[in-house]
């Protein structure tokens, strides 16, 4: 069995649509985040149709589907702080230990794939609906923890 990733939505239509890595890690440099998504796609743990996002504490890396197996530049980097906010209450990510950080995205992925939103009512949402990821998940469902 290969492990896929922390957590994997499927589309509406059961299809992988995204592999989620989920690290308990902050500051990391832009080439730390490349090499890892490298290393999930020379071991074949992104398929090539699905996005695939590394959440860190700090920053989300989303690469879209499609993006050539030899080049690891991600396509967006998205606050973690503007995306996750509303969840926190009275915590931050930075109080979060992986596990937690794992929770706390499957249940915004749920909630992103179950609800409607809009550009002009999220902003903080731009990169998540510009990139295709809304679309690709809506009505979709979150697994954890998934293997082949």
């Amino acid at each position: 069995m290969i492990k896929t990733g922390d957590l994997v939505v499927k589309s509406s239509d059961d299809n992988v649509a995204l592999i989620v890595e989920v690290k308990a890690r902050s500051h990391v440099s832009d080439e730390w985040a490349s090499t890892l998504r490298r290393n999930f796609v020379a071991h074949q743990m992104v398929p090539s149709n699905a996005f695939f996002l590394l959440a860190l504490k700090d920053y989300f890396y989303l690469w879209k589907p499609g993006n050539s197996r030899s080049s690891a530049e991600f396509d967006y980097k998205i606050s973690a702080n503007s995306i996750l906010d509303k969840y926190l209450d009275r915590l931050s990510l930075a109080d979060l230990s992986e596990s937690s950080l794992e929770l706390l995205l499957s249940t915004w992925l749920g909630d992103l794939a179950n609800s409607r939103i809009s550009e002009d009512e999220n902003p903080e949402f731009a990169s998540i609906i510009k990139s295709g990821l809304y679309e690709a998940i809506k009505g979709g469902a979150v697994q954890a923890q998934v293997a082949d």
